[in-house]
């Protein structure tokens, strides 16, 4: 990811942040995150959700991994990067703003789609196994015979 994709995908969190600040329920979601004892975060909210999306943009699920990699690529841009231990209690505390941006972003995609297409999946999905597939009559001219094995219903 360049430069300017990462600014970018930062500035439009940072946004979402500020607009969840103005309502009462993302007031209450901010003074979860704040630290009530001991040092604060040396990240802000923004910065945890961005570095989040980006491990799942690159399909890294071993966290401690991704902060060895990001602690190597992406120190510059985030030079509060904390250790392993840290960034970990903070990627937990920072799901229900997670949770939030993906309803928002799900919210726009239905807000902006036309002729009710609002999620893809491309895994595929086996109904029924093959040797059941004689007995099924409903969706009989709509399916056919997969490589996962089952029948699939075409779009």
């Amino acid at each position: 990811m360049n430069e300017t994709m990462l600014t970018t995908l930062y500035c439009i969190i940072d946004d979402f942040i500020k607009a969840l600040a103005d309502t009462a329920e993302g007031r209450k979601m901010l003074d979860t995150w704040r630290a009530k004892r001991g040092p604060q975060r040396q990240l802000s909210i923004s910065e945890v959700l961005t570095l989040n999306i980006l491990r799942f943009h690159f399909h890294i699920f071993d966290l401690k991994a991704f902060v060895r990699l990001a602690g190597c690529a992406y120190k510059s841009y985030f030079p509060g990067l904390p250790n392993y231990e840290n960034f970990l209690k903070a990627a937990n505390r920072s799901f229900p703003f997670t949770v939030a941006l993906i309803r928002y972003f799900l919210l726009l995609n239905r807000r902006m789609s036309r002729g009710g297409v609002f999620f893809l999946d491309s895994t595929a999905l086996s109904v029924c196994a093959n040797g059941n597939i004689p007995s099924h009559r409903v969706t009989k001219g709509y399916a056919y015979r997969g490589k996962t094995g089952g029948v699939f219903v075409e779009a």
